[in-house]
């Protein structure tokens, strides 16, 4: 149960310039009986924004009052937390794999690798890099009590014994001014770090992300399913089919989502771009007024059929993306998914939409090219992910830490019925 922020807690964060803010909420209690309670919440800085943290009646009260929880802030992007009173930052640690090896197993290979036997560590032990000339010291181990605290403070549904046993990256004796400080050096020295146990210890460990970002991906699904026992009518090509079953198992890794489902459409480009080429020289030679001695006539059909020169598709990549949506995809079917997914409406709308790309999918008006805006917008998320040229524009790269992933979940969901649309307009009768 939320316990309410009063008495010493309450003064312990006051005093630490941590602001606590109480709302009236009507619950119903073990039985059955509507009652008001209030609910504190506690507003821990995190860059320029903040966490919302709700303290449990699973922790004893003895563990807040004894811990100094209160001088820490949270670092942004990362579960992470940084202290100037202590000169301290505190990183959460996940393993690199996508299979499921446990940390404690990863922490083990890294302890006996450096000849520590871990039958006889404490809990606290610290495997410790320390550099002699500045004292600047690094270390890895299981989680402080003030992380565990803040960690567990900010998702009520893991215990903060659970969190206790979480490995962290620590950096200690190091002067800390501000957030942006703490966040450069984190990411400077944590990675160099990890990096070094992954060639010379083979420990593969990464500094954890924001579990906002990726709760992000695992929104549960609102269909229907469909009880169909028939036997499978069509078959789909290997190719893309592969494409498709990663993305769907890279939940957790927006880009690589992305990406795979854009790859989906590109193994296509070739067949939609000639058919389009092909409608298109077509009706220059079947127009009355096409004059084959005529060099500006001739010069339309080549401009027709000139070739990508980094592709085997007709016209520019956008082009051809927009060749491919137009054969496979109906308009008014992404109109109606994107209207009837408020929050993804609301996103459009939003300007946090013009972060991962200036071209806006306005579904609410019927008179734009819909296919045409999400096509745009498909192809620059895609240059960013890639940090390619477009034209001559260059566009900022999009990396596993940028705040903007967050909300790429909404594009990758209309590129993923995109995906599902052109692999069954591409599909064939089965046959065994």
């Amino acid at each position: 149960m939320i316990i309410r922020i009063e008495g010493e807690l309450l003064k312990k964060l006051e005093s630490a310039g941590i602001e606590v803010v109480e709302v009236e909420k009507s619950i119903i209690d073990d039985e059955g009986l509507q009652e008001t309670r209030i609910i504190s919440t506690a507003k821990f800085p995190c860059g320029r924004e903040f966490k919302d943290l709700r303290f449990n009646d699973r922790v004893d009260i003895n563990t807040y009052i004894e811990s100094e929880f209160e001088h820490y802030r949270f670092v942004k992007d990362y579960e992470a937390v940084w202290s100037s009173k202590h000169n301290v930052i505190e990183c959460e640690l996940q393993p690199v794999s996508r299979t499921i090896i446990p940390s404690s197993y990863l922490m083990k290979r890294m302890f006996r690798s450096f000849g520590v036997d871990t039958d006889e560590i404490s809990d606290d032990y610290r495997f410790n890099f320390i550099d002699k000339e500045t004292g600047h010291t690094v270390s890895i181990g299981y989680a402080s009590s003030e992380f565990a605290l803040l960690a567990c403070s900010t998702t009520l549904s893991i215990p903060y014994d659970r969190y206790l046993k979480r490995p962290t990256l620590k950096i200690e004796n190091i002067e800390l001014q501000n957030h942006d400080q703490a966040k450069g050096i984190l990411e400077k020295v944590g990675n160099a770090l990890l990096f070094k146990l992954d060639l010379t210890a083979n420990v593969g460990f990464k500094l954890s992300h924001d579990r906002e970002i990726r709760r992000a991906y695992l929104r549960p699904k609102n269909e229907e399913p469909n009880k169909d026992l028939s036997f499978p009518s069509y078959e789909y090509d290997s190719e893309p089919m592969s494409l498709y079953w990663y993305a769907k198992s890279a939940t957790d890794m927006p880009l690589l989502q992305f990406l795979a489902l854009y790859q989906i459409l590109e193994f296509y480009f070739p067949v939609f771009s000639r058919q389009e080429a092909h409608h298109q020289i077509k009706n220059i030679i079947k127009d009355p007024r096409f004059n084959p001695n005529k060099d500006s006539d001739i010069t339309r059909v080549l401009s027709a059929i000139t070739q990508n020169k980094n592709q085997l598709g007709f016209g520019s990549e956008l082009e051809q993306l927009k060749s491919t949506l137009s054969s496979c995809v109906i308009g008014e079917e992404i109109r109606e998914q994107i209207l009837n997914d408020q929050d993804m409406l609301a996103f459009f709308k939003d300007k946090k939409a013009k972060k991962l790309s200036g071209k806006i999918i306005n579904a609410e008006n019927k008179a734009t090219d819909l296919i045409g805006e999400i096509a745009e917008r498909i192809y620059e998320i895609r240059c960013r992910v890639v940090h390619t040229k477009a034209s001559d524009k260059n566009y900022d790269l999009l990396i596993p830490s940028s705040p903007e992933l967050k909300h790429l979940r909404y594009d990758i969901s209309v590129l993923e019925a995109i995906a599902k649309k052109v692999l069954i307009s591409t599909s064939r009768v089965l046959k065994l």
